[in-house]
C-alpha cells in the first residue's frame, strides 16, 4: 500500500496518538479486535490543500469520513480503496494555555474532549 502521500505530506507532522499505545498495554498483545490506527497532528498545519492532494493523486487512500469543524474537533478517516481495512483516522490537536486536547464526535454527534496537559 502506498501511504506516501498520506504519512508523509512534507506540510502536516504526523504522530501515532497515544490511545495505540494505551490498547497495546491494556490487552499486553497487538489488539485483535481494533483494524484501524489513529494519529494526530496540530490543527495549524492543516490545510484545505491535503485532502485536494489526495483525490486527485494515485494514494491508494479514500476520505470516507470528515467529522467536526476545522476550529473544533476536526478529524478524518481515511481507508484503502481495494479493502475497508486498515482505516486512519487523523485527529487535528489544538492548543490552548497549559494544555493541548483532540475532539471527538461520537456516532450521535455527541462531543468528546481529550486533554494533553504541556
Amino acid at each position: 500500500m502506498n501511504r506516501t502521500l498520506l504519512l508523509r505530506n512534507p506540510s502536516t507532522f504526523m504522530y501515532v496518538r497515544t490511545r495505540l499505545f494505551a490498547g497495546w498495554f491494556r490487552e499486553c498483545a497487538i489488539i485483535p479486535h481494533t483494524y484501524d490506527v489513529d494519529f494526530a497532528a496540530f490543527i495549524y498545519e492543516y490545510k484545505p490543500e491535503l485532502l485536494k492532494q489526495l483525490e486527485n493523486s494515485k494514494s491508494k487512500f479514500v476520505l470516507k469520513r470528515r467529522l467536526g469543524r476545522v476550529n473544533d474537533s476536526f478529524e478524518f478517516t481515511f481507508r484503502p480503496i481495494d479493502s475497508s481495512r486498515p482505516a486512519m483516522d487523523l485527529f487535528w490537536m489544538y492548543s490552548s494555555g497549559n494544555e493541548s486536547w483532540v475532539g471527538g464526535t461520537g456516532a450521535d454527534g455527541s462531543k468528546f474532549k481529550y486533554i494533553y496537559p504541556k
